[in-house]
């Protein structure tokens, strides 16, 4: 009977803790943009759920910026590429403009922002399940 010994490299940081992190953020911030997306077409009809909407902006500002964080770590610690930061921040950094153009006169640019901010989550939350720790 012979015993199958794994060697443990201890010099690099656990990535599955870090990852679960990540992928929970990935999809709350996916689960914010259909929030948002919810709460649009009552804005936009009747003027309601403005707050809510508003709120829901707030959590993608926070999902997204603890998402960037998080790969960042990863990325940093060689566990995923410098790509998942990147259009991480992008998605932080487009849901900040994309909240100063939220009024009624800059629907023609808040519309097509809200669509690529869509792909950006919906892209990130998919790559980011398709990881497994290694």
């Amino acid at each position: 009977m012979s015993l199958n010994h794994q060697t443990i490299d201890r010099t690099r940081p656990a990535a599955a803790p870090v990852l679960r992190v990540a992928q929970l953020l990935a999809v709350l911030t996916a689960a914010t943009v259909v929030l948002i997306f919810g709460t649009a077409g009552a804005l936009v009809q009747d003027g309601r759920a403005e707050g809510l909407h508003g709120t829901g902006a707030v959590l993608l500002h926070v999902t997204s910026g603890l998402l960037t964080l998080a790969l960042g770590v990863l990325a940093a610690q060689r566990r995923v590429s410098w790509a998942g930061p990147i259009v991480a921040a992008a998605l932080f950094g487009l849901s900040f403009l994309q909240a100063s153009y939220g009024s009624r006169a800059t629907l023609d640019l808040h519309v097509p922002g809200a669509f690529v901010i869509s792909a950006l989550a919906v892209g990130l939350t998919v790559w980011l399940l398709t990881r497994r720790p290694d």
